[in-house]
């Protein structure tokens, strides 16, 4: 460590200058030793006072902002401010890069479907994103530090943040809107609370009508199966004619196949949840998707209806052309299951 030789250097050569030359000035009027004494004392003072300057500027330095340079100083000092200069800037490097970790966790937060609220010990928002501030009703910046419940008063959320459970969740209606939000309150940090938001309005929508689908599509088989219960015990038990016979055979198949067309209902609604959204760029001709409709419908209709089909002019459409395929000619056969014959 040179500073430290330095700096014994310097404090010895003020010393011994200090008493040399006290001691030639006592000389002049016969006082050589108490002169040499003051001259030691002064050569202390000295070194003293300029150790105190040096301090004292690096002692400025570091009680402003560290901006600039800090003060060009030599032996114990300048080691003092080069060590302290590269400790504060070692602590900036650590706290931008913090910063910035910090500033991609929470946009990555922010672009997160679900929404996040961060509540401290006295249920005050401390941090809010805009997907839970959207979903709750809220401003994310004019309602920091607000008490959450001030701002949030469904009944089902107040009672979840009263019980302190971790492992509840609760939905509650989305404000001002129709819909429906799943919320889940977990316990972190010093009686702090983390806020999950979900929007399940179009889950719910969905799960109604896989439940209405299948509640009718349970109904509607219950009525070809009953039919074809009955059937297969009468001819189990009466002796039937060869006309009853074949009326009943014709019958059973009839309810057969409606019931092979439900469960084929069911099947393609199965592989159309399961399945990927169609290209936007997968064009079909109108009239070549028109031309299978109109085969079909004359087949299921032989000559007993009245039938038009318009399909414009070279219009396309952009999907799947089984699906769509499907789709189309449900309604037509619909339509001439359900109109009376000659319409």
């Amino acid at each position: 460590m040179p500073w430290v030789w330095l700096r014994l250097l310097v404090a010895a050569a003020l010393v011994v200058g200090g008493g040399i030359g006290g001691e030639w000035l006592g000389a002049m009027f016969g006082l050589q030793r108490p002169a040499a004494l003051a001259g030691v004392v002064v050569g202390v003072a000295l070194a003293t006072w300029g150790d105190a300057l040096r301090g004292e500027r690096l002692m400025r330095w570091l009680s402003g902002k560290q901006e600039t340079d800090p003060p060009r100083l030599i032996g114990f000092w300048g080691e003092m401010a080069t060590r302290v200069e590269k400790a504060l800037r070692l602590r900036e490097r650590h706290v931008v890069a913090e910063r910035e970790r910090l500033a991609q966790f929470l946009s990555a937060i922010e672009a997160s479907p679900n929404g996040v609220m961060l509540l401290d010990a006295n249920e005050q928002i401390e941090w809010c994103s805009a997907v839970a501030a959207d979903h709750l009703g809220l401003d994310a910046q004019r309602d920091l530090r607000q008490r959450v419940t001030n701002l949030v008063r469904a009944p089902a959320f107040v009672a979840l943040l009263q019980s302190r459970s971790g492992d509840q969740t609760v939905q509650i209606p989305r404000p001002g809107e129709r819909g429906l939000l799943s919320i889940v309150v977990r316990p972190y940090g010093d009686d702090q609370r983390l806020v999950l938001t979900q929007d399940i309005t179009e889950r719910e929508r969905a799960d109604a009508m896989r439940r209405d689908f299948v509640a009718n599509v349970s109904h509607e088989i219950r009525t070809p199966l009953t039919v074809v219960a009955g059937f297969v015990e009468t001819m189990s038990n009466l002796p039937l004619s060869e006309v009853e016979r074949k009326r009943v055979l014709a019958l059973m198949s009839q309810q057969t196949q409606r019931m092979q067309s439900l469960v084929g209902d069911l099947l393609t609604l199965a592989r159309l949840e399961g399945s990927p959204r169609p290209a936007v760029d997968a064009w079909l001709p109108l009239a070549r998707l028109g031309a299978s409709v109109e085969m079909d419908a004359h087949g299921l209709s032989a000559g007993r209806h009245r039938t038009g089909f318009d399909w414009g002019d070279d219009v396309q459409l952009a999907g799947s052309e089984a699906e769509l395929l499907s789709a189309v000619t449900n309604l037509v056969a619909n339509a001439i299951r359900y109109t009376p014959e000659g319409g």
